[in-house]
């Protein structure tokens, strides 16, 4: 009879301000819980995450991986050109997170991924290599709450928008 794999769960935010933050306490949690966790970032956020989170100290389950999000260094990856952010992690970064889970597998399998809830590419991975995904969006109930408000505002003519 085989062996269960050991719960190892790999995190993967959108790589913008006010994602990485509600995806990096989540990783916290489950590695205070005694799961081992990995959480993914791209190489540009790694950088900028890592000397301003002074973990005291930091679990031992959870650890820290970068990969490429497609773009050159020098690039702004600011609003104004969020669009090329977004078209760099559909076609470059979906390979670089294949390989990543891939060369993974040899040393401790990944058994469920949970990725922002933006990050499609991620669900389509994990579902490629038949590992478990989740979708788990990091906006605030506020934010949740104007999404279902949206509809109800638009069909009482309260809102002009054009989908």
């Amino acid at each position: 009879m085989e062996e269960p794999l050991e719960s190892h769960v790999l995190i993967l935010p959108f790589p913008a301000q006010g994602h990485i933050k509600p995806m990096l306490c989540l990783a916290k949690l489950l590695a205070t819980s005694g799961l081992r966790v990995t959480f993914l970032n791209t190489h540009h956020n790694h950088h900028r995450v890592l000397p301003r989170n002074p973990c005291s100290p930091p679990s031992p389950l959870l650890r820290f991986e970068s990969i490429s999000d497609g773009l050159p260094d020098d690039h702004p990856r600011s609003l104004e050109r969020i669009k090329e952010l977004v078209l760099s992690i559909e076609m470059a970064m979906k390979g670089h997170l294949r390989e990543f889970l891939l060369r993974e597998c040899v040393q401790l399998p990944v058994t469920c991924v949970i990725a922002d809830g933006i990050m499609s590419i991620s669900i389509d991975v994990a579902e490629e290599l038949s590992v478990p995904a989740i979708s788990f969006r990091t906006y605030s109930a506020c934010c949740l709450w104007t999404y279902f408000c949206i509809p109800t505002f638009h069909s009482r003519g309260q809102a002009s928008i054009s989908w």
